[in-house]
């Protein structure tokens, strides 16, 4: 009779911080920090040279003491995406970690960019990521905005890290125009088409000058005035009216910083008291 004990794969055997770097054309080095309590004992390697579908295994050393295990392997193809991971001879693979023996290329346009307005205050963009091969992953989006309708961009995110943005703090009506170009290790690669939207609401400006302003003497010590509120509001309603007030017709004080109807009465003066607002 013949018997047997299987292992069972523990997450404390497993090697952690794998990493892979291209050494040059032709080989690449793995290495990683193996689990603690590992004294003596033969890794074992799986390769893949398709993102992970197929994987063929290698028996690379054997480990001695606690130190990071390094190991290159050469001989490789040139310009071929490699994957790796790790393992003792009866635990767990390690995650996996990819490397090129070639240049990476930056990554294509990604596509379906969209901007929709939530609200008056903000903008959802939301993308299709790029497809690349596992040693082109993407690290980063970057955002680009314009005001101009699209004929000159600056800056709005160095790099983000999902397929989907809001960009909030806009007003009513606020329009832009964006742009996302993906990030690798490669480089930033090229920049979407151009995405549009208009926040809810309406945009504002700064309101036209009140017209037929009028100062009127009421007794000795009084000065009514009267106005009429400015054709273009700018887009909101006017909510108050700042007064300012002169003696020499030269230099302007402020005599009231908020005042919200049309007229009002500037008293305390003294007789024969000339003043120009």
């Amino acid at each position: 009779m013949v018997s047997g004990t299987t292992v069972a794969q523990s997450s404390t055997n497993l090697f952690t911080n794998v990493s892979a770097i291209r050494a040059s054309s032709t080989s690449i080095t793995v290495s990683a920090e193996p689990p603690a309590g590992q004294l003596i004992s033969p890794i074992i390697a799986a390769i893949t040279t398709d993102d992970g579908n197929t994987w063929r295994l290698q028996t690379v050393t054997q480990h001695i003491g606690s130190a990071r295990w390094s190991r290159t392997f050469s001989g490789l193809d040139t310009e071929t995406c490699y994957g790796f991971r790790v393992r003792w001879s009866n635990d767990g693979f390690s995650d996996e970690v990819y490397a090129s023996t070639g240049t990476v290329s930056p990554p294509s346009a990604l596509t379906g960019l969209t901007s929709t307005a939530d609200g008056e205050t903000a903008i959802n963009l939301l993308w299709t990521a790029p497809t690349t091969d596992k040693c082109g992953q993407i690290t980063g989006y970057k955002f680009e905005v314009s005001t101009d309708g699209g004929s000159t961009f600056s800056d709005l995110v160095a790099s983000h890290g999902m397929t989907t943005y809001s960009h909030t703090g806009l007003s009513g009506g606020d329009t832009r125009q964006y742009r996302v170009s993906a990030i690798n290790s490669g480089d930033t690669g090229a920049v979407s088409s151009v995405a549009n939207a208009t926040t809810d609401g309406t945009a504002t400006t700064i309101p036209g000058a009140p017209t037929s302003l009028t100062a009127t003497a009421d007794g000795q010590t009084t000065i009514n005035l009267s106005w009429t509120a400015p054709t273009s509001n700018g887009g909101a309603a006017i909510s108050s009216y700042r007064i300012l007030v002169s003696v020499d017709g030269t230099s302007f004080t402020e005599l009231v910083a908020s005042h919200t109807s049309t007229s009002y009465s500037h008293t305390g003066l003294a007789p024969v008291t000339t003043r120009l607002l």
